[in-house]
Parts: C-alpha cells; structure tokens; sequence
C-alpha cells in the first residue's frame, strides 16, 4: 500500500480526518503527530496564495521589452480584444 498523507484533527477522544480516505477495515496505521497552529496554518495559505504571483514574476526580468501588435509578423486570427 502506498504511503497516504491527509490532515485530521483531534476531538479529545479520536482523530477525524479532514477529507475522505478509503482504506480496508482493520489496515495498520502509523501516524505521526505534526501539530499545527491557527497561524502556522494561515502563514501556509499565503504562501501556497502567493507562489503564482512569484513564478510569474520570475518568468519576466526587470528589463523584459514591451510587444504590442505591430510588431507581430502575422496576427492570429481568432484572437479577440477585450
């Protein structure tokens, strides 16, 4: 069986995981204890929110010339101005 990592939380009595996991009845479990806070947990949706932003400003350097249409050889013709 290949190794599954979900997120689950603790209810003072049994840990519930936060998404579906369909596993055989009776299947042993390792499980380790990665306790997360409210702020760490945010601190990693922003930065999860922000990797978009930073990979597509490292696909265009500071000095990256501006292209209008003019410059285009052939235009495409199913290209629609908004």
């Amino acid at each position: 069986m290949k190794p599954i990592f979900l997120r689950a939380r603790y209810d003072g009595e049994k840990l519930i995981p936060s998404e579906p996991c369909d596993l055989p009845v009776g299947v042993a479990l390792l499980v380790t204890i990665l306790p997360q806070t409210e702020a760490a947990l945010e601190a990693e949706r922003r930065a999860k929110a922000e990797l978009p932003t930073q990979n597509l400003a490292r696909s265009y350097g500071p000095n990256e010339p501006e292209y209008d249409a003019s410059m285009c050889k052939e235009l495409n013709p199913d290209f629609r101005e908004r």
